[in-house]
């Protein structure tokens, strides 16, 4: 039965005008013990992501970056092979329109640059179940409105 545990830290500092720049450090590890004798194995992930936002009245416009370090440990863990060519890079850029305090429009595109044997995408964290493929690179458009109650 394999045992997740994640640290994740963040921080954000917001300068005068409007410009506010933050960012997150995450270390995840799974260990997978076995059922009947043998070792147990683990593997680690460490990740951090940045992004600068800048506020003028209603608008807002960010850019972001992070990166998923190879994985390190024992292969095998939930599908998951460590090594090389196992990290990823996301980038990703945004712009917000406020209609009101409760209300905002959103356009963002991200992109993921996958290593040859990773598989991150916007539906998994792991390369064991990415709907791409190891070694792809999705890309995406989102626009919406977000409404809080």
């Amino acid at each position: 039965m394999p045992l997740v545990s994640d640290l994740t830290m963040s921080v954000a500092y917001t300068f005068p005008l409007g410009i506010r720049i933050g960012g997150l450090y995450g270390h995840a590890k799974e260990d997978q013990r076995p059922i009947a004798g043998g070792r147990k194995k683990s593997i680690v992930r460490d990740a951090w992501f940045v992004r600068i936002t800048y506020d003028f009245g209603p608008y807002q416009v960010g850019v972001g970056y992070g990166q998923a370090n190879n994985l390190r440990g024992d292969s095998g863990v939930v599908g998951l092979a460590a090594g090389k060519d196992t990290g990823a890079a996301l980038a990703s850029v945004w712009y917000q329109y406020a209609l009101s305090r409760r209300t905002s429009l959103y356009a963002f595109y991200s992109r993921f640059r996958n290593d040859r044997f990773a598989g991150y995408d916007f539906f998994s964290t792991a390369g064991s179940n990415a709907s791409f493929g190891a070694g792809a690179d999705p890309q995406s458009i989102q626009l919406g409105i977000v409404h809080a109650f």
